[in-house]
């Protein structure tokens, strides 16, 4: 019994490890939201209004609520944003949002998605 006490030792902090690894940060500047997408309201007028795990109060536009970006079906690259948004949430992978500054609703510029780390 004694010699299995270094190993379970080892398996703790391997697993401590991997699951820090695993953690999103999430964060939030004046320009971009980076985190994971917690929430996609899609209203009757055609506006997706989007929350993620960051704070979106430290943004420069009037996040409503404090909360949501938004984007709006009238945008050219609406269905691809669309999607890439949809492909981050059900993978839970991290989610990169460029707002316009000074905007009302704090309107999404673009969106990006990194490989998984």
């Amino acid at each position: 019994m004694r010699n299995l006490k270094p190993f379970n030792i080892a398996i703790i902090f391997l697993l401590f490890g991997i699951l820090q690894c695993s953690l999103a940060f999430a964060d939030c500047s004046t320009k971009i939201c980076v985190g994971l997408i917690e929430r996609i309201l899609m209203d009757s007028e055609g506006t997706a209004w989007i929350a993620t795990d960051g704070d979106e109060r430290s943004l420069n536009c009037s996040a409503d609520s404090g909360v949501y970006v938004t984007m709006t079906t009238a945008s050219p690259v609406f269905k691809e944003q669309y999607a890439l948004l949809l492909t981050a949430q059900s993978l839970g992978q991290v989610v990169g949002l460029r707002i316009i500054e000074g905007s009302e609703n704090c309107a999404v510029s673009y969106i990006y998605l990194d490989a998984p780390k």
